[in-house]
């Protein structure tokens, strides 16, 4: 444990350590604190000590808990299920959790995305990415939507639900993201419209430009518009 010594002009030896809380120097005359279930005696300064028994709001969940069930952070005092997952977004910065051969149970490599894993399977990933290789079996909100309904082969969609199935049951996906996975997912969507009016745009302007030549923007526009209406009738 860090240990402050400071000897006085007497000569008297003065010992400080750190409080379990704030971290802030305390004189072992001063310190405060109550045994722990474990027999560990806590060592608090007086002011979160005075605060342990109100406890504290978490700065992340806004919950009510005791103050020595916690850490300070940067922005205030968060609880200690907020800062185990403060740590966990440090160290995979990235949505998508990529998890190697023996730390799957389903084989080769797969990606699950943390709207959907369990959090006490998140530090078990390899790593991290934004966007995971092509050769990675992905399962995130809306991954497997395109195989429900009409347009969904049967074969697909229960060989999805077999591997769901086994991560739930594994621990690796919640139940809620097990459902996320079958439901579209908005942001799916939105990428589709957006790359499909990239395409249209791309296609329309090239039209446009082929088809005729043009002094202005307002002819470009006119001329854009007589081309929806012959491809409309």
């Amino acid at each position: 444990m860090p240990t402050q010594i400071y000897i006085d002009d007497s000569g008297r030896v003065h010992v400080s350590y750190p409080c379990d809380t704030c971290s802030e120097w305390v004189h072992t005359d001063d310190h405060c604190g109550d045994t722990k279930p474990d027999g560990a005696s806590e060592y608090m300064c007086s002011d979160c000590y005075g605060r342990k028994s109100q406890g504290t709001v978490c700065i992340d969940c806004d919950a009510l808990r005791p103050t020595i069930d916690g850490s300070i952070q940067p922005d205030g005092w968060a609880c200690s299920d907020c800062t185990h997952n403060r740590k966990v977004g440090q160290l995979y910065i990235h949505d998508w959790l990529i998890f190697v051969d023996d730390c799957s149970p389903l084989p080769g490599r797969i990606a699950i995305h943390k709207d959907v894993i369990d959090p006490k399977r998140i530090t078990a990933a390899d790593c991290s990415s934004p966007d995971p290789d092509d050769d990675i079996s992905r399962f995130g909100p809306g991954t497997s939507a395109h195989t429900v309904g009409s347009e969904g082969e049967f074969v697909d969609m229960h060989l999805d639900v077999c591997d769901v199935w086994l991560l739930v049951d594994e621990g690796y996906v919640t139940w809620e993201g097990a459902t996320k996975i079958f439901k579209t997912s908005p942001t799916v969507d939105k990428r589709i419209v957006i790359e499909n009016m990239v395409e249209w745009l791309q296609s329309f302007r090239k039209d446009v430009v082929d088809t005729e030549d043009h002094d202005s923007l307002g002819e470009l526009i006119e001329a854009g518009m007589d081309l929806l209406k012959g491809g409309a009738a």
